[in-house]
């Protein structure tokens, strides 16, 4: 299956994975699905880093 992860999902499953559902962390970890992230949510965080609103 196919999952476009939102910014929010995205960045919590790199920096905070206890913030993800077990249903999430089963989607996340399955080899069989196909995970992908937007440019525009990869552009959110670049901003979000930019105003120092990321660690």
């Amino acid at each position: 299956m196919k999952y476009l992860l939102d910014t929010h999902v995205c960045l919590w499953a790199i920096a905070d994975k206890d913030k993800l559902s077990l249903n999430v962390k089963k989607i996340l970890e399955d080899g069989h699905n196909r995970i992908f992230v937007s440019q525009i949510s990869l552009f959110e965080i670049a901003i979000k880093l930019k105003i120092d609103k990321l660690p």
